[in-house]
């Protein structure tokens, strides 16, 4: 009696299998409406264990976030300052004190200012009766040569106010950000205004909020799309209820599973992860359409049901393993990132990768059993036509290999010289349109005031020493200098001593400077802090200095340009830096660039170049089990040839349109190369059991005839069209029809998203259907001799 197989098994076991897999969809959808949170804080992606990072975790908790604030640009073409414009400002500050999550609000009508000949006091001081429009020009005159008002609450031009409001500390993630976010958004969109004002605002929590609105946005709008989109299409290529209800029901199946681990371990959607279910979908679907082509294959072919089960699991078993296993270990490779979300979201696809497989390989199986074998005329019509376009397109492929070949060459080489000019970027209003709101006001804020990418030049010095030397104050000015060279327009405690000096002076012309003598730095130091206490903006002073932990801060902040351009001038700011160390030894100081922005621009290189080291590492796993499934070195190293096209391809893409590479541009090549690497392997394993059949039947050709061998390639390739070229097109039009759903959103990365994952699934279907036939082909890497015994032949073309 033979030894039951895993099929057997599986058929034997499935009503217990079923209830299982019942028990796992029950507990995984409680845990997931109980236990899921969804945090898509973009920051989360810079949080690591690098010393920059940490660094910058304890700048802000000595002086507070510098990213925290919401920021309203108000808008007046004929100038703000005017009886209307600060009446507005005044009920705009107003109303925004009254929301209780914010910590407090700046704007034009609590500024202080220094008179000439009266000294400090509110630019706008609370007085009965109106003024005249010379006064308020008087008032605008004054605000704009304050430094620490003009470029910073006051447009240079007049025509524009900012409103700054703070808000509380520790509000980070997105539920925390969100009410407050939207009550500001709210009251700049209602709050009365005269006309031709405009209010607008931007800042990071709105983009933090609207980013996560969108993302959550996006998932429930595309897998309803593409459920409905999936239903339709299967049903046209198959033609039976059977194959569009299993596929669908396995990959829902391993969702909801990965998705409730997840929110049992504590881990949660985040702004990398969110992508699982796509990842989970693509390997997921595509296996269960093989194993479902191939049992009605059989079933074609006269075979009962049980040895129909029997043959497609032998067959898949291993195949559907390797795509999994292979994608598994790539995603795996993450552990060894720096970046803490990119090595949660490898462990979390890797596992999810697996349990996909399980659910595939035990479920549908188990499921095919308990359902009727017969085939409607219509469905098995529709098989044919599939099959028969399959032949027809490998004997157009195998008819013409060196044209293919020769055409793939140069496309190829095209697109190396293409990818060559894709360059790393990123922008924190890249998630955007152009024509958003939240950018609108980014870009009126970048041509009024300073940016919002937050620069921090941090300087402890030695206990004994003092920052308030002459010469250490020099050093700092030089500091500022630079930075304001790199237009990061500069503010530190420098700004405020000099201003403590012209308020001494009664405003006197010329006596806006830095002190120039130990003695008079301590007296304007006295003078500073006691002026700004009295004033309720102490605060200020904490927010740059903290003298008993020796620590000051000289703060700025960049426009929107890029990690490129922001990059560059952070290496000229750390190189200038670096060169000044024999006079910070000198002075007992110590320097460092810190900051929002250099660390998240630096952060987001590193996750770019993390995931390309783990691609890295997935082609070194991926070519050996190559190897070993096609036991043949040269046939392993022919197979990788697909597996890198799409990447290629896709890259190549980028170059031609202009495109830079993005995080979300850099997770396609790792989705795509878990798709070519699945299409591969279920066409090299096809046609190596088909190859063996051959070679072990009475049409194994005869040993030196290269004629007889080429013919016996071809038929083997042939019948490996006609087994599995027709679950490849499939696959592949599903998961195109799929992200073109992505095409029509809202969120430009999304856009983007969608159209590489296009170009990829249409390049790795070109791959495997055209360029990897001709090389084996032309190559011929497998011996003549099998080297396993032989499989069940596939039929005859």
């Amino acid at each position: 009696m033979s030894r039951p197989t895993l099929a057997d098994r599986i058929v034997s076991a499935r009503v217990p299998l079923l209830v299982v897999a019942l028990l796992l969809l029950i507990a995984s959808g409680a845990a997931i409406l109980t236990l899921l949170r969804i945090d898509f804080t973009p920051q989360r992606i810079f949080e690591s264990r690098d010393v920059e990072f940490g660094y910058l975790a304890d700048i802000q908790r000595t002086f507070g976030h510098d990213d925290d604030v919401i920021l309203l640009h108000v808008q007046a073409p004929e100038g703000i300052l005017s009886e209307e414009g600060v009446a507005l400002l005044a009920r705009l500050r107003a109303a925004l004190e009254a929301i209780p999550e914010l910590e407090r609000v700046d704007d034009l009508t609590t500024a202080w200012t220094v008179r000439p000949g009266v000294g400090p006091g509110l630019l706008i001081p609370p007085r009965a009766g109106s003024r005249s429009p010379a006064d308020w020009a008087a008032v605008s005159s004054q605000a704009q040569g304050d430094p620490l008002l003009a470029g910073r609450l006051l447009s240079r031009a007049g025509t524009s106010a900012l409103v700054v409001a703070h808000v509380e500390e520790g509000r980070e993630r997105y539920d925390d950000l969100r009410v407050p976010v939207e009550r500001v958004i709210a009251l700049s969109e209602s709050i009365e205004r005269p006309p031709g004002v405009e209010i607008l605002a931007t800042g990071v929590p709105v983009a933090r909020v609207q980013i996560a609105a969108r993302l959550m946005a996006d998932q429930l709008t595309y897998f309803p799309l593409c459920g409905a989109l999936f239903v339709g299409l299967l049903w046209l290529i198959f033609r039976d209820l059977r194959a569009v209800i299993l596929p669908l029901l396995a990959v829902a199946l391993a969702i909801t599973y990965t998705t409730g681990l997840l929110a049992v371990s504590g881990q949660g959607i985040d702004i990398i992860n969110n992508v699982l279910p796509v990842l989970i979908f693509v390997i997921g679907i595509s296996d269960a359409i093989h194993l479902l082509v191939r049992y009605r294959h059989e079933l074609e072919e006269g075979r009962p049901q049980r040895e129909a089960l029997r043959i497609t699991v032998r067959h898949l078993l291993v195949a559907c393993f390797l795509t999994s296993f292979t994608t598994a270990v790539g995603f795996g490779s993450l552990a060894a990132a720096r970046i803490e979300i990119l090595k949660r979201f490898g462990l979390s696809a890797a596992v999810g990768v697996l349990i996909a497989y399980l659910v595939v390989v035990l479920l549908v199986p188990a499921a095919l059993s308990m359902l009727s074998p017969a085939l409607p005329e219509a469905s098995r019509a529709a098989d044919r036509r599939v099959q028969a376009l399959s032949v027809a397109l490998g004997r157009w492929v195998l008819a013409r290999r060196f044209w293919v070949l020769g055409v793939s060459a140069l496309i190829l080489v095209l697109a190396a010289a293409l990818a060559s000019r894709v360059h790393e970027e990123n922008h924190v209003y890249e998630a955007f349109p152009s024509d958003a709101p939240l950018v609108v006001a980014n870009g009126r804020l970048e041509r009024d005031f300073a940016g919002i990418v937050p620069i921090s030049v941090v300087v402890t010095w030695a206990e004994g020493r003092s920052p308030l030397e002459p010469e250490t104050l020099a050093y700092l000015a030089e500091l500022q200098a630079a930075l304001a060279a790199e237009d990061f327009p500069p503010l530190s405690v420098l700004d405020l001593l000099s201003e403590a000096r012209f308020a001494r002076a009664q405003g006197a012309p010329g006596s806006r400077r830095l002190p120039e003598s130990r003695a008079e730095a301590n007296q304007l130091w006295g003078l500073l802090q006691l002026g700004l206490e009295q004033a309720g903006r102490g605060e200020e002073l904490l927010r740059l200095i903290r003298p008993e932990e020796r620590i000051l801060r000289i703060t700025a902040r960049a426009k929107d340009v890029g990690a490129t351009r922001l990059n560059a001038s952070f290496e000229r700011i750390d190189a200038l830096i670096a060169a000044g160390a024999a006079r910070q030894e000198r002075l007992g100081l110590r320097v460092r660039l810190s900051g929002g922005g250099p660390v998240a621009s630096r952060g987001v290189n590193v996750l770019i170049l993390d995931l390309f080291y783990s691609l890295l590492l997935a082609f070194l796993v991926i070519l050996p089990t190559m190897c070993v499934l096609l036991r043949s070195v040269w046939a392993g190293l022919v197979s990788m040839i697909p597996n890198v096209t799409p990447l290629l391809m896709t890259l190549g893409f980028m170059g031609l349109v202009g495109m830079d590479l993005r995080v979300t541009s850099v997770i396609v090549f790792s989705v795509s190369l878990g798709l070519a690497v699945d299409d591969t392997i279920h066409f090299m394993a096809r046609f190596r059991a088909e190859w063996a059949a051959l070679c072990a039947g009475p049409e194994r050709p005869a040993p030196g005839d290269a004629a007889a061998l080429d013919l016996a390639y071809q038929a083997a390739l042939l019948r490996t069209y006609r087994g599995t070229g027709g679950a490849i097109v499939t696959t592949t039009v599903l998961l195109a029809a799929g992200y073109s759903v992505l095409l029509a959103s809202g969120f430009p990365i999304t856009r983007v998203f969608g159209l590489c994952m296009e170009v990829t699934v249409l390049a790795a279907l070109a791959a495997d259907l055209f360029l990897l036939p001709a090389c084996l082909l032309v190559l011929k890497p497998f011996p003549l001799a099998p080297a396993l015994p032989a499989a069940a032949p596939g039929a005859e073309v």
